[in-house]
């Protein structure tokens, strides 16, 4: 299991439009951007993490620009599981299907 900490700043671009006055990082970039977090943590190269399929997503509470927001992850023979949450509180847990490495699949 691997952590990765990160805190997205004020002004995001992501969240322009969610919500005025009250922003919040949405759901679609907050999971694309924990996948590639995960993916550049593990080495991963463009085209496998651009190859995985979420199977499934859940998008539990906000996450907003300034919050300490902590990913978890896991990967098990293909399965990445991803949890992200800001202090104790779950913001997204994914369940995310990738391709073995090349390396791998060509053996």
């Amino acid at each position: 299991m691997g952590l990765i900490e990160k805190t997205y700043p004020p002004g995001l671009p992501a969240t322009r439009g969610h919500f005025p006055g009250n922003p919040i990082v949405p759901g679609a970039w907050l999971l694309a951007d924990a996948l590639a977090s995960v993916a550049a943590e593990l080495g991963w190269d463009t085209a496998r993490s651009s190859a995985c399929v979420v199977k499934s997503a859940k998008f539990l509470a906000p996450c907003r620009p300034g919050e300490a927001l902590r990913i978890r992850y896991a990967e098990n023979a293909g399965l990445l599981n991803i949890e992200c949450a800001v202090g104790d509180v779950t913001v997204l847990s994914a369940k995310i299907t990738c391709p073995p490495s090349p390396a791998i699949a060509k053996a």
